[in-house]
């Protein structure tokens, strides 16, 4: 055997046990830029209610609510190759007491992959209310009050 043929050898087997771990690194960076966009979603939704004093209406998954557009980074999109990003508003309530907040709102990433769902979920940061059901992660950014403690 030449040496050529052991330096391959040995640069496969290295090969071989270092993808998995950089195909795990990346699927771990691929998830945690999934929950910026998620925390990038969160601060346009407090902003625009904060001017407009609702959060914008339900949007279907993919679609940028147009109330958000203006507080979300130039080019900013809600639907990507391998999963979308969903805005969701609903009313726990028909009618609200004046000063309370009866809606709940949140972000949901509905992947492919039901393990990159996963991923998000793990890493949220602790103490923020996610929920994770298949290949979709919600993340709630408002809740009514008695819900919240």
């Amino acid at each position: 055997m030449s040496i050529a043929i052991i330096v391959l050898e040995l640069l496969a087997i290295v090969a071989n046990f270092s993808l998995p771990f950089y195909q795990s690194m990346s699927f771990r960076y691929h998830a945690a830029d999934i929950v910026r966009q998620m925390s990038q979603v969160r601060a346009a939704a407090e902003s625009a209610r904060a001017q407009r004093g609702a959060w914008p209406p339900e949007r279907p998954p993919g679609d940028t609510p147009e109330e958000l557009a203006a507080f979300l980074p130039p080019g900013f999109k809600f639907t990507y190759e391998d999963y979308q990003l969903d805005w969701d508003h609903w009313a726990v309530t028909e009618q609200s007491v004046a000063g309370t907040d009866d809606d709940v709102a949140a972000v949901t990433v509905i992947a492919k992959d039901p393990r990159l769902a996963a991923m998000v979920a793990r890493l949220t940061r602790e103490g923020e209310t996610r929920w994770t059901l298949g290949n979709r992660t919600t993340l709630v950014i408002s809740q009514p009050e008695e819900q919240a403690r």
